[in-house]
């Protein structure tokens, strides 16, 4: 039984195999770009894929099935490590998906950058954010595919954006905002810096003092008599505009000299 199943096996291996014929790019100077399969009956791609750089170095690998991105999907830097994992079903994102950051550590691995998770294409649960030490920076949810909180560990202050229904908004556009509640609070394992707190910090933590600053932000933006507020970053600097030299006076002195004051 088992000799007929794998002679059924490889019979399916071999007639899948005489149904694809491979497929191959090149660059302007004859370097191989893309290496994969096309399906003879459907004109689809089909099997492992692989892409490379101008310089032979391998830039992503890949699987497809019917034409559609399927399983894993690598993207590697110069020296051949990944630095992007994302995976698919039926040319969707669907299943874990990996970010690291684009430099090495002291190791010459790769920091975990980003984890998310994706659903038929949307991200669901939660995302995390890593320095490149491993801490968290920053934790967001979702639901249906849209963002419903963020958290943010930025020192010894924690920003947390919730997604709030906006029961006054006349357009469907607008029917969501966000709010952002900054929290000067010390988190375990997420504080970065000397690791000390001065008495008015940690009474300060102690209370759990909150500091709102919200801001109605929508997916479409609002016209009409609605300021904006918005603070411009450190790194702009506006010049101001220098005031006009004031004119000089004319003054006639008793020898009949002109002076300017």
């Amino acid at each position: 039984m088992k000799q007929i199943l794998v002679l059924l096996l490889a019979f399916l291996a071999a007639t899948a195999l005489q149904a694809q014929e491979a497929y191959k790019e090149h660059y302007a100077d004859g370097k191989l770009k893309t290496a994969g399969f096309i399906n003879k009956d459907t004109g689809k791609r089909q099997g492992h894929w692989v892409t490379y750089r101008q310089d032979g170095t391998k830039f992503e690998e890949f699987d497809y099935k019917n034409g559609e991105k399927e399983g894993k999907y690598y993207v590697y830097d110069k020296k051949g490590r990944i630095y992007i994992m994302e995976t698919y079903h039926n040319g969707m994102l669907h299943g874990t998906m990996l970010q690291y950051y684009s430099t090495p550590d002291n190791k010459g691995r790769l920091p975990l950058y980003a984890r998310t998770t994706y659903r038929n294409g949307e991200p669901v649960g939660t995302k995390y954010t890593y320095d490149r030490n491993g801490a968290i920076i920053k934790k967001r949810t979702f639901d249906n595919g849209m963002m419903a909180s963020e958290t943010v560990y930025d020192g010894n202050t924690v920003y947390n954006t919730s997604r709030k229904h906006d029961a006054d908004a006349s357009d469907p556009d607008d029917e969501y905002y966000y709010e952002t509640i900054e929290t000067a609070r010390t988190m375990p394992g997420h504080a970065r810096g000397n690791g000390s707190n001065t008495a008015a910090q940690r009474q300060q933590t102690a209370k759990g003092k909150r500091n709102s600053m919200a801001t109605k932000y929508t997916k479409k933006q609002k016209t009409g008599k609605q300021r904006n507020t918005q603070t411009l970053p450190s790194f702009i600097k506006i010049e101001n505009t220098p005031k006009p030299a004031k004119k000089g006076k004319l003054k006639v002195g008793k020898d009949g000299t002109i002076t300017v004051e």
